[in-house]
């Protein structure tokens, strides 16, 4: 669906939008200031908030697929609901931080990087037209490793020296002991409180779609694996 339509579906809720995002940030700001039943009203609230703007997501992506965003937390400074693929088993972290609106997804199957053609890498880079995009390492590197590979500026480069790395320590990792998972990382997404409602909405899905492709390009190479092992074992 184009990305003016779904804008303009939403502009009725804008109002209503700022009322519940205000109170959640009145609520983080003076927490003990409110009742229980109070933070259980604007916590709902603002769930709502996040799957009206998910919905905006999966309308403009057209996926083949089917979402279950039923669970949600709260976290420190937040709260999260979890956008789950029926189709990939992959779970997105949508939610409120801080200041921010927040967009997170882990890095699924880093291992198939190696069957990725520069489509993929030119989806990647075009994330940053977006909004405050971020590739986050989910481990550092080591005192030897800081000579070489050490660098804040580049996602792209960043994401590629984990992967490297962890690919180099699989290689040397025994013959029988290389059924070895990756964990490299995730994408992250941030908006600003401030950001118009069209802007997070035209922004938030293109990210969100950009990123559910992301992942199941890299997932595909293992489904059709699996199903190749399936179908000869038969």
């Amino acid at each position: 669906m184009e990305i003016d339509k779904i804008i303009n579906e939403n502009m009725v809720k804008f109002d209503k939008w700022k009322e519940i995002l205000n109170a959640h940030i009145a609520k983080e700001m003076n927490y003990n200031g409110y009742s229980m039943e109070e933070r259980f009203e604007i916590f709902d609230n603002t769930n709502e908030l996040l799957i009206d703007l998910a919905n905006a997501f999966y309308k403009y992506g057209q996926f083949k697929d089917k979402w279950d965003d039923s669970k949600c937390s709260q976290i420190v400074y937040g709260q999260n609901i979890y956008l789950k693929s029926t189709k990939t088993n992959h779970t997105f972290d949508w939610g409120v931080y801080e200041d921010n609106f927040v967009l997170q997804s882990y890095v699924s199957y880093p291992e198939n990087f190696k069957y990725m053609g520069d489509d993929f890498w030119t989806s990647l880079l075009k994330l940053q037209e977006y909004g405050d995009f971020k590739f986050v390492e989910n481990s550092g590197l080591n005192k030897e490793e800081k000579k070489y590979f050490n660098t804040h500026k580049s996602n792209l480069f960043r994401l590629l020296q984990n992967y490297f790395l962890h690919d180099i320590k699989n290689i040397k990792r025994s013959e029988f002991d290389r059924d070895y998972e990756m964990d490299l990382g995730w994408f992250e997404m941030k908006w600003s409180f401030d950001t118009r409602w069209e802007d997070l909405i035209e922004n938030g899905c293109k990210a969100f779609k950009i990123i559910y492709n992301l992942n199941y390009q890299l997932w595909k190479i293992d489904d059709i694996k699996t199903k190749k092992i399936i179908k000869n074992n038969r």
